[in-house]
């Protein structure tokens, strides 16, 4: 027992308080705003109780498969540019001559001189005699382009080479999380007013599509499809999908040299040819990189004329690099900070599709606790993976944007 000597005032929430508490039943979840933290992996599929736990955007085409190791096919074009490593006045010195046959007609794109290709001297050498009244010369970093086959009047020969389809392999990722409440915690009132299992369950969904999402941008393919990983003594094989920035390869460095001029003239020559110039090209990034992109703009079109203005500033919707692709701003928070925070990557939607296993995609299976549990067990789960259609043709990433 207390006394109480003067002024009676309110005490602080404890055990021996008489008070009730003052409880908002609105919970304020504190997701990233600014950046999206969904967009390749659509949320509005997987509902807890009637609502969508989290609205992504959703991107990318949606396909099933039969197999955790589905296949299809690419094409490869038999290239017309060689790059020469060397040549003389009656050869010319490139990489590979699988391509070529005797009758070709081809140029030096340095020197303009024009030949044909009487005979395949070796794996990478070319003979070439020139055209009449012509020259041939060939040098180390000259390019040769390959022009139509000639042949003689009544001929029976004619040029014959093909290029054969490559098979490309897609892992898919078995994804499990989970949540378990006992009856007890889930009979005890509370004061938000979201029930007990709907409140984890909302935000277990939203932090495994973030996971998953993750996945989708950064995971990594084992060379055989599986890598073996031993937890508690017990070994298992486990499968992993491959990402986004894996299908892109090798990161193109920017050495700290990112700004409009080298948008359009550094960038632009090493996007990948294959990309479509009428499909939107989306560029994943943090807000340093997006911020600095939007600044382009500013410094342009803004002036002392419009500091009165009510809104002061603009946002581009999209960018337009080396006036040819149509760039659109994917901010998001996994490229938001830490080490990707100063670099991007760059696709299109076509390109890349979600799968999952036949009747394995992504869902929550309630009441998946064993009969003697004396509680309730909800998983979200599926089967899924990422195919990129030109097996990574049509991606880059690009790094050290910015200069530190």
């Amino acid at each position: 027992m207390a006394a109480n000597t003067s002024i009676v005032t309110s005490s602080v929430i404890n055990a021996t308080s008489q008070h009730k508490r003052d409880y908002a039943e609105k919970i304020r979840r504190l997701y990233p705003e600014l950046t999206r933290i969904l967009s390749l992996v659509k949320g509005s599929s997987l509902d807890v109780n009637g609502k969508v736990a989290y609205s992504g955007k959703g991107m990318l085409g949606k396909q099933a498969v039969k197999r955790l190791d589905p296949e299809h096919a690419t094409y490869t074009p038999i290239d017309v540019m060689y790059l020469c490593t060397g040549g003389t006045s009656g050869t010319a010195v490139i990489a590979d001559t699988t391509f070529f046959q005797t009758g070709d007609t081809v140029v030096n794109t340095t020197t303009g001189e024009v030949g044909i290709v009487d005979a395949l001297d070796s794996a990478t050498d070319l003979s070439v005699i020139p055209v009449t009244g012509g020259t041939w010369s060939c040098n180390s970093g000259d390019y040769i382009s390959m022009l139509a086959s000639t042949f003689e009047e009544g001929t029976s020969r004619y040029a014959n080479i093909t290029n054969e389809l490559t098979t490309v392999k897609t892992y898919l990722q078995i994804f499990r999380e989970g949540i378990s409440i006992a009856d007890t915690v889930k009979q005890t009132p509370q004061y938000t007013n979201e029930g007990m299992m709907e409140r984890y369950m909302t935000d277990k969904t939203v932090q495994a599509l973030r996971k998953l999402e993750g996945s989708y941008l950064f995971s990594k393919q084992a060379t055989a499809g599986t890598t073996s990983v031993t937890i508690g003594g017990t070994a298992y094989t486990l499968y992993s999908m491959k990402g986004i920035l894996s299908y892109a390869g090798t990161a193109y460095d920017m050495q700290g040299g990112f700004n409009w001029e080298s948008f359009n003239t550094t960038l632009y020559p090493i996007m990948p040819k294959t990309m479509r110039a009428d499909e939107t090209v989306y560029m994943v990034c943090g807000r340093k990189v997006a911020a600095t992109m939007n600044q382009w703009l500013n410094n342009k079109f803004l002036d002392a004329g419009t500091s009165d203005s009510l809104k002061f500033g603009k946002k581009a919707k999209s960018f337009i690099m080396g006036g040819g692709l149509e760039v659109e701003l994917l901010v998001h928070e996994l490229f938001d900070q830490g080490g990707y925070s100063n670099s991007a990557v760059f696709f299109q939607n076509s390109d890349l599709q979600y799968l999952h296993m036949q009747g394995l995609d992504l869902k929550v299976r309630e009441t998946a606790q064993l009969p003697a549990t004396m509680g309730t067990t909800n998983i979200i789960e599926g089967v899924v993976g990422l195919r990129s259609w030109s097996n990574g043709a049509n991606v880059k990433w690009v790094n050290n944007l910015l200069a530190a």
